[in-house]
């Protein structure tokens, strides 16, 4: 089982929001901006939760595709951020000139968490599209102002299920291949397994 650098878009020992006290994260919901996977991909993604299922007895299934995404950057915790916060990361978001780009998502394992079923993860094979755009949304937010809380991303994955069996890394052999033709800016509501999006680039 591989460790996973850092498993939460906001570190433990960055400074809060506007140096205000930080309350425990139950009951907080993030916001960050992700790439929405939707379902376009997802029988690539079901055929490989069933083959770790044969392999090594996962009984975990695929995650809904609402909420299939890879995380770029954490923005805060939504109880926290004022209106004009939202503004600015929808503003940075709309400054974006977007280029869709392909991705591969070619590693697969089970990631290390202190506590909870450890995720099964993809990993693309060349995050280099990943960093540059969650390098133009830090840059932007801090250019306008807002000092982003969240540590930059050592490692970019698409989560797929959690389960107490821990799968080896393997790289695939036919690695499925995302088109990603956006991002958006994603309020997670704690312990509920939904989303809202707030914003999504390119405008619809």
């Amino acid at each position: 089982m591989t460790d996973l650098p850092q498993l939460s878009m906001f570190a433990e020992d960055t400074r809060p929001l506007k140096s205000i006290r930080v309350p425990p994260r139950q009951g907080r919901d993030p916001v960050f901006f992700a790439v929405l996977v939707g379902g376009g991909i997802r029988p690539a993604l079901q055929e490989i939760v069933d083959e770790q299922r044969r392999l090594y007895g996962i009984t975990a299934a695929l995650l809904p595709a609402t909420t299939l995404h890879i995380s770029l950057v954490g923005v805060g915790f939504y109880q926290e951020l004022s209106g004009s916060d939202l503004a600015v990361a929808m503003a940075t978001g709309d400054a974006i000139g977007f280029q869709p780009f392909d991705i591969a998502l070619t590693r697969l394992a089970s990631f290390r968490r202190r506590v909870g079923s450890p995720p099964l993860v993809l990993r693309p094979g060349s995050d280099t599209p990943l960093l540059e755009l969650a390098r133009l949304l830090r840059w932007g937010m801090l250019e306008r102002g807002f000092e982003v809380r969240s540590a930059p991303s050592e490692a970019f994955y698409l989560t797929l299920c959690y389960d107490r069996v821990h799968a080896p890394e393997v790289v695939l052999e036919r690695p499925p291949k995302l088109r990603v033709e956006g991002f958006a800016l994603v309020r997670s509501f704690y312990g509920q397994g939904r989303y809202e999006v707030i914003g999504e680039w390119p405008r619809r």
